[in-house]
């Protein structure tokens, strides 16, 4: 319901998250990591609703940099990134780097930019730090 609800949000921000992408680099960090198993990539989230005509893919890079653009700006946007950064960040299916990461998007989005980023793995620390720097 959580990936849903997560799926719902970004569609009407108009945006598709690239679960392929994600899956990707979340095998790429559990290996990092020593947690992935073999060379096999996880099968990638199937979105429960269609794909909206148009919608746009978005990486998690993209979904940090949006989320500390709209951090900076506000406007509905951050409302939408807020609801669903609260989403990913509680649900227990999500795994524990999307949980940890969405808690960091929270952080910025309440105007905290100087979040905590001890317990990212490195790779999304970098992106966070670098989308931070970008932003100004």
């Amino acid at each position: 319901q959580a990936v849903e609800e997560a799926y719902a949000i970004l569609t009407a921000l108009g945006a598709r998250p690239d679960a392929e992408k994600a899956a990707e680099i979340l095998q790429t960090l559990r290996q990092m990591a020593g947690a992935g198993g073999g060379a096999e990539r996880p099968e990638p989230p199937r979105p429960s609703a269609p794909v909206p005509e148009g919608a746009e893919a978005i990486s998690l890079e993209e979904w940090v940099r949006r989320t500390v653009e709209a951090a900076r700006r506000g406007g509905p946007e951050r409302a939408a990134l807020r609801q669903l950064a609260s989403t990913v960040a509680a649900a227990a299916e999500t795994p524990e780097e999307l949980r940890a990461l969405a808690g960091v998007l929270l952080s910025i989005l309440m105007g905290n930019f100087r979040p905590d980023l001890s317990g990212l793995p490195e790779e999304m620390a970098r992106v966070v730090r670098e989308a931070l720097e970008e932003a100004g």
